[in-house]
């Protein structure tokens, strides 16, 4: 006869039990099969062994002379041998689970995404190339209206427009001194093409360790027509990516990513600043050959022969800039924006933002640099740098005042202009790097990028 374990009310006895029935596992399931109540409990334990990778159940018989019909008619003090059936109690050696069992969630990964809408508008896209076309913001005359073809309502369609660097005042020669600024020249770099899009977390426009960018290069880069720059830290393409918050900012939690929308924009080099560029450059070049080494590491323009000009000084230092500020914060902290809103009174600003409408900003802590090379479409070779502007990191006041105007962005016209601060007189004048013009962007109305 097979005596069944009943369980012990001594803990030290419930630990013995508990390693026999581990070791033998059928007699528990027959004690279930049989209704015996006083042994349920330790069923549920230790008889099933479920393995997750293939929902199984496997049950191992006892190796005994008898078999397991027998000892079920034998079992005399169960009380209940006339509910037991006398055929043989079929105990399979595995079962599989029953197709019922519910199947495990599996992650749809970020860059599947459906086609429906979210929370803020817009339509998910299923890839991006569909993307690159979707996010590019059309380019107008200054004066031109725009204007929304289904509606025909104006001042209702994203637009840029370019404009000179000639509009902003910038820092001249004794600025320590006098504190006088004066028009800036000519840009030295235009702008091509502008995007906008939104995204769930940060993204970064360029690769620099895969060489590539995620969305399409302007169609300016596809004819092979390139900006010729001698001075390989000068680069092709100049990016300014915006990566605004969406979401109201917590004072007590502070975050430098989330749910926001990006504003990029795309420059080349100006005819007029490749040819002073290449000439300072190349005659720099030629005074290393002709004249001894004397141990300087030769990033002394002070002596260059090249004729003094409003730019040749503004050129050196963003020649300096790009070379020094990838790994260098102090260098990252001296690129400055202008920004100019047009009708600003009627948007209702806090007082100490209105001030700095047409001032120029310095961006710190939240300056962010990825430079290298990229291919184009025709193959061509191309040295880009993208300067992030990562407002998430902004200190909580600022960051509030700009979630709370992005309601009227949709309404606004505002001129900007990015330069290098400069701060000694072999800096100055400081000249205006790029400059556009922005009409009703809704940052609430962009696609939103699928990845």
């Amino acid at each position: 006869m097979v005596k069944f374990r009943r369980k012990s009310k001594s803990k030290k006895k419930d630990k013995t039990n508990e390693r026999q029935l581990k070791l033998t596992p059928v007699k528990t399931s027959l004690d279930r099969v049989a209704g015996d109540d006083s042994t349920r409990t330790i069923f549920t334990e230790t008889n099933i062994t479920i393995e997750e990778t293939n929902l199984t159940i496997e049950v191992r018989k006892n190796p005994i002379d008898k078999s397991i019909d027998d000892k079920v008619e034998e079992k005399g003090d169960l009380g209940t041998k006339e509910a037991v059936p006398t055929q043989t109690v079929p105990v399979p050696v595995q079962v599989t689970a029953p197709t019922k069992a519910p199947t495990p969630t599996v992650p749809v990964p970020a860059t599947k995404l459906s086609n429906s809408k979210n929370e803020m508008g817009g339509q998910h896209l299923n890839s991006l190339s569909d993307f690159g076309d979707k996010c590019v913001i059309r380019e107008t005359d200054e004066d031109e209206t725009s204007t929304d073809s289904n509606t025909e309502k104006s001042s209702s369609e994203p637009s840029w427009s370019k404009i000179n660097g000639t509009r902003f005042s910038v820092r001249q020669p004794n600025y320590s001194t006098v504190k006088i600024k004066g028009t800036s020249a000519e840009s030295l770099y235009e702008c091509i093409g502008c995007c906008a899009f939104r995204s769930e977390l940060r993204v970064g426009l360029m690769d620099s360790s895969s060489s590539s960018s995620i969305l399409p290069l302007p169609a300016e880069f596809s004819d092979g027509d390139l900006p010729q720059l001698d001075d390989d830290r000068l680069p092709q393409m100049l990016i300014v990516h915006y990566q605004i918050p969406s979401e109201s900012p917590s004072m007590f939690c502070k975050t430098e990513d989330g749910k926001g929308g990006s504003i990029a924009f795309y420059f080349i080099p100006s005819k007029s600043f490749c040819e002073r560029s290449n000439a300072i450059f190349n005659e720099k070049q030629a005074k290393k050959k002709t004249t001894p080494y004397d141990g300087d590491d030769g990033d002394d323009d002070d002596d260059d022969d090249v004729d003094d000009d409003n730019i040749t000084n503004a050129i050196k230092l963003f020649t300096e800039f790009c070379d020094k500020s990838e790994d260098s914060s102090s260098w990252r902290s001296l690129f400055k924006i202008i920004a100019d809103v047009k009708d600003w009174e009627k948007y209702n600003p806090p007082s100490f933002i209105s001030k700095l409408n047409g001032k120029p900003l310095l961006v710190r802590k939240s300056a962010e640099v990825c430079r290298g090379v990229v291919s184009t479409s025709a193959g061509e070779k191309i040295r880009f740098f993208e300067f992030q502007i990562n407002m998430h990191k902004w200190m909580y006041i600022a960051k509030k005042c700009m979630v709370s105007l992005i309601p009227n962005l949709a309404d606004m016209v505002f001129d900007l202009g990015f330069t290098i601060e400069g701060r000694t007189d072999n800096e100055l004048p400081e000249c205006i790097l790029g400059a556009i013009q922005l009409k009703h962007i809704d940052p609430t109305n962009l696609p939103l990028i699928p990845i």
